[in-house]
């Protein structure tokens, strides 16, 4: 299971964080012990489980497509939060 090694406490990078449940800021970035960078995004629709997605800034909203980012988590639904992960370092 990959950590965050940036100090920040209370992060955990597989979780999906629904509606209304707290969370760091959308659009923070943090470490992982495997060297990859995550980003907390907002999906906008469903995504799946190791799917690729493009951000959208500055609101921080991510969606399936040819982007730089990649879903780690279970699969998602509009409005939930997670860390995606930088899939190339």
């Amino acid at each position: 299971m990959v950590y965050s090694v940036t100090p920040i406490v209370g992060l955990r990078l597989g979780e999906v964080i629904k509606a209304g449940e707290d969370a760091a800021a959308l659009g923070t970035v943090v470490t992982g012990n495997d060297g990859h960078d995550y980003i907390l995004a907002l999906a906008t629709g469903a995504i799946a489980n190791a799917a690729t997605v493009t951000l959208t800034e500055p609101a921080m909203t991510v969606a399936t497509g040819a982007g730089a980012w990649t879903n780690t988590n279970a699969a998602l639904v509009a409005s939930d939060r997670a860390w995606f992960k930088k899939t190339a370092i």
